[in-house]
């Protein structure tokens, strides 16, 4: 029997999605042939509610700003003022809430809506979640309502802003020794769980808003240069997983990363009426 879960293991390490090979190594390379269209952010007043992950964004627009050697309207704003404004075209963003404390941010990007002068507030305005929000505990369900109701009442007082949304961000999928035994032992694997629980809150989001309103954050992370996903599971119980190449710690987004995922996310901001 030992020797038998050796050799499954052995064949685990060498699957598609267990190490890198058999993937393009250049996650640039589409964005390379296709510079986004970065003049969209001078276009309109956009408002994004971010932490970590949010700030890897906001680094590779200005990388890519830096590459075309064009200037980018780039506002931080204090979440804690008392009042705020967008004072010109541009992409103003705050950080919101407390990371682990989900409902935190929803509160926050309420009261920050509530704050703007109303001949200074934002066309387009959104929020985004961290993967470090999610874990075993979480009440998937319960957080989506409380977004969607937060969301829903946003759009009915203030008929003016196009809300939009951001799926979660993911992490890699381990694959230590010690991880894959527990995988073929059919144990729990905590990152892939977290993972799960991710997936489940942005499959709500995909079910509530039309696409044209969701960066799908969650599956350009998954989405390896030549198209193939990082992807794992049984079809009605898949989760999807942070492409390696795309970070150092197996969550933030490494240079490359922020690249790919920041010409994407201006691309879907270009689309928006």
């Amino acid at each position: 029997m030992a020797a038998l879960r050796l050799m499954a293991i052995t064949a685990l390490l060498i699957l598609p999605g267990a190490c890198n090979s058999g993937h393009a190594s250049n996650p640039n390379s589409q964005a390379a042939m296709h510079p986004p269209p970065l003049d969209t952010l001078t276009q309109r007043k956009f408002f994004f509610q971010h932490q970590s992950v949010g700030n890897n964004i906001i680094s590779g627009i200005e990388m890519l700003a830096r590459d075309a050697r064009v200037t980018v309207p780039i506002m931080p704003l204090d979440a804690d003022a008392a009042q705020l404004a967008i004072p010109r075209n541009g992409l103003a963003h705050s950080r919101g809430g407390k990371n682990r404390f989900p409902l935190s941010k929803i509160d926050s990007f309420v009261r920050q809506l509530q704050r703007f002068e109303p001949t200074a507030r934002p066309d387009v305005a959104f929020m985004k979640f961290c993967y470090i929000d999610f874990n075993a505990e979480t009440d998937v369900d319960g957080l989506f309502q409380r977004y969607a109701a937060a969301l829903d009442q946003l759009e009915k007082q203030y008929p003016g802003i196009r809300f939009i949304h951001v799926t979660t961000p993911l992490t890699t999928r381990p694959a230590s020794w010690k991880v894959l035994t527990k995988r073929l032992l059919g144990r729990n694997v905590v990152a892939d769980g977290n993972n799960l629980q991710r997936e489940r809150f942005n499959r709500l989001l995909r079910q509530r808003y039309p696409s044209d309103r969701i960066f799908d954050l969650a599956r350009y992370e998954s989405t390896w240069p030549n198209g193939d996903r990082e992807a794992f599971g049984e079809a009605d119980n898949a989760y999807l997983a942070l492409v390696p190449d795309y970070t150092e710690d197996g969550g933030h987004l490494n240079e490359a990363g922020r690249r790919y995922i920041a010409a994407r996310f201006v691309e879907f901001l270009a689309r928006q009426p």
